[in-house]
């Protein structure tokens, strides 16, 4: 759900007029989804690694 948010901010910063936001928007964005996925992933690998 975090991943979905971060999605649509993307989308809504692309739809401005003003150049510094979609720039901010495409590199900020970008960072926090591959940062939030690849912590999901991580938290997925520990969950399935302590499951008996």
């Amino acid at each position: 759900m975090i991943d979905a948010g971060f999605i649509l901010a993307l989308f809504m910063g692309m739809r401005s007029q003003q150049r510094f936001v979609k720039l901010f928007s495409i590199l900020a964005n970008g960072v926090f989804i591959i940062v939030t996925s690849s912590m999901i992933y991580l938290l997925l690998i520990a969950n399935g690694i302590s499951e008996p």
